[in-house]
């Protein structure tokens, strides 16, 4: 699984090389919907991911942070937390299967410091 950041990233790095390898030719007819996609695909993530939560260092610093708690999360549940950025319990309780069963609150609040902690750093103005 990726999150938004990666599928961003992979999706411009292949975009960039085909301009570098193929600068002047035009996408074969069975590639062009690719290219329609891709476009679409970054669109989307630039304009429903915020810009400062979307860099790579932030996302493998949460997820690495998370990991280390120990709660039992899914990978699935990892990437929905590094994508959508959750910064009350309710939004994590949105992301996570079962939250309330399986951690306290306490642990669910932790959750959110730790989540909170990573992500500030960047929202703060400079």
């Amino acid at each position: 699984m990726l999150t938004n950041c990666e599928v961003k990233e992979l999706l411009a790095h292949r975009r960039q090389r085909r301009q570098h390898d193929e600068p002047q030719q035009q996408a074969a007819p069975e590639l062009q919907n690719r290219e329609r996609v891709e476009i679409q695909v970054l669109k989307y993530i630039d304009e429903s991911v915020p810009s400062v939560t979307n860099t790579p260092e932030l996302v493998r610093e949460c997820l690495s942070a998370l990991k280390k708690m120990d709660l039992g999360f899914t990978e699935g549940e990892l990437v929905q937390v590094a994508n959508h950025v959750p910064m009350r319990q309710v939004e994590l309780h949105l992301v996570v299967e079962e939250c309330a069963e399986r951690m306290t609150e306490e642990q669910s609040g932790e959750v959110i410091h730790v989540v909170t902690k990573v992500y500030e750093k960047a929202m703060k103005p400079s």
